[in-house]
């Protein structure tokens, strides 16, 4: 079991390096592809393994306590599981970026979090209500339709639409997180909206103000 959380958070880890750094190209006038992309993530590979040993170990707690609570420990457990996505939002960026260990890069992340809460928790709560509405909705939709049908002709193809959809919803939505957090890193170490992301309406999610490090 410790081995499946440690194989899944290394590929959720090591790909989501391999967005930000292709991501970090392009908002700083580059042209990245999906090579120089996984490079930049293999240059960074120590790093990433460390990182994941990290993740993986949270992710056993928060699930120990899920499942050994009571419902006040499951409700801990997510309050928890929600603080920890937020203080670490930044941290794959800053591996990446600035070539820091877990520990460093999780102190970085939340210094960095004091400078731009308000901004993260726009980009994390815009990107989850996305997810909702466009994924989670539509599948839950599909699958209950499929259900109330009674046919196995109408179900089966139904779920199977579902299963897609949410699978292709899951990997849009993983690459909108990587460009967002990418893009609040930089604002964050810049002090200025991303280009890219000036006149889209997203520049409201963002503030001006003096750049730091």
């Amino acid at each position: 079991a410790i081995v499946g959380y440690l194989l899944i958070a290394f590929i959720t880890v090591y790909f989501s390096a391999a967005l930000v750094a292709g991501a970090n190209a392009r908002l700083t006038g580059g042209d990245p592809t999906f090579g120089s992309s996984i490079a930049e993530a293999n240059r960074r590979l120590p790093r990433i393994l460390g990182w994941s040993v990290v993740v993986a170990t949270v992710s056993i707690v928060i699930d120990a306590i899920e499942s050994r609570s009571d419902a006040l420990g499951t409700i801990m457990a997510s309050i928890f599981s929600a603080a920890w996505s937020v203080v670490t939002y930044l941290a794959i960026p800053i591996i990446v970026l600035e070539d820091l260990g877990p520990i460093a890069a999780l102190k970085r992340s939340g210094a960095l979090l004091k400078q731009t809460w308000g901004e993260n928790i726009i980009t994390n709560g815009g990107i989850g209500l996305i997810g909702i509405i466009v994924v989670f909705l539509p599948t839950l939709a599909l699958v209950v339709l499929g259900i109330a049908s009674g046919t196995p002709f109408v179900a089966v193809p139904l779920i199977a639409i579902a299963v897609v959809w949410c699978l292709v919803g899951a990997t849009v939505l993983a690459a909108l997180s990587g460009i967002a957090r990418t893009a609040l890193y930089r604002y964050a170490v810049d002090g200025t909206v991303p280009t890219a992301f000036v006149g889209a309406g997203l520049e409201q999610a963002f503030a001006t103000k003096p750049a730091r490090r």
